[in-house]
């Protein structure tokens, strides 16, 4: 089940990428490891900042959630200074991985939005 999710969120993620985020598998030989490249959003102290992350995939997603790990230095409260993203949040049937990602990255936004 995760395989073909991961399969099908890959392909979706060619097709239509969102806005600032490049995702997809480190190898075609392993969908389970993914790396990305986030652009920091605009009128933030990230904007123009390219930000690299590997995330990892558990055989049972997406009922567990990806561990995410930013490979480029980055402050933010929802790092860790080892470049640990706090917990990903369930994912469900309905919301795809470019979402989940989506979500982590808006939190590289200023804290006052």
């Amino acid at each position: 089940m995760a395989l073909r999710r991961l399969l099908a969120e890959c392909k979706q993620m060619q097709k239509n990428p969102p806005e600032g985020i490049s995702a997809g598998p480190v190898s075609e030989d392993n969908y389970f490891e993914w790396e990305a490249a986030i652009t920091g959003p605009e009128g933030c102290p990230f904007e123009d900042g390219v930000f690299i992350a590997r995330m990892s995939f558990p055989d049972d997603y997406p009922l567990t959630p990806p561990r995410m790990k930013f490979v480029s230095k980055i402050f933010h409260p929802n790092i860790y200074p080892d470049g640990r993203v706090r917990a990903f949040e369930r994912v469900s049937d309905h919301v795809s991985q470019s979402d989940c990602v989506l979500r982590r990255t808006s939190r590289l936004s200023p804290m006052d939005r």
